[in-house]
């Protein structure tokens, strides 16, 4: 039971970290670039102008397992793909493609930062509509306690009504 009250906090981390992934991703462009050399493909997941992109590419660009790169939004993948080919599908900001990237045929999609955070503002605002309409109907915000009879504090939970944190 726990568990579930600490959903909304944990969702709330998360939105401020990809807040500040996308602030980030707007001023630079990151790469993670990954090397298989089973198949000899190259793996690139880019953070550039508000979305990730992630890129399979035959063949290598780099001589190491993995590396990391970041540099400015200009040397991006992602909008080199874009100027190759300007009929790129896409639907609600989402992106993918097979075209050649610089003369090397692959595999790309691209997700704006919005798509990961969208979802997690559904737990804090069950928890914060849930709280106010608990208030609303003269119960106890934190377990829901008709509080007709003793409106000063909760008598299954001792909180203050009015104190309770959010």
């Amino acid at each position: 039971m726990r568990f579930w009250r600490k959903i909304p906090r944990l969702s709330t981390i998360l939105i401020v970290l990809l807040s500040l992934a996308l602030l980030r991703s707007l001023l630079r462009m990151d790469s993670l670039i990954f090397y298989e050399r089973e198949r000899q493909h190259t793996y690139i997941l880019e953070s550039a102008e508000g979305r990730i992109s992630f890129f399979r590419i035959p063949g290598g660009f780099t001589t190491g397992t993995i590396a990391f790169n970041s540099s400015v939004p200009e040397f991006s993948i992602f909008r080199n793909a874009l100027r190759e080919e300007p009929t790129t599908p896409h639907f609600a900001g989402l992106w993918w493609g097979k075209n050649p990237i610089y003369f090397v045929p692959n595999r790309w999609f691209a997700i704006p930062y919005g798509a990961f955070i969208a979802p997690l503002l559904l737990p804090s605002a069950i928890r914060l509509t849930r709280r106010y309409l608990r208030r609303r109907r003269n119960l106890c915000p934190h377990c829901a306690y008709d509080l007709r009879g003793s409106p000063d504090r909760c008598p299954e939970c001792g909180q203050l009504p009015t104190t309770s944190a959010v």
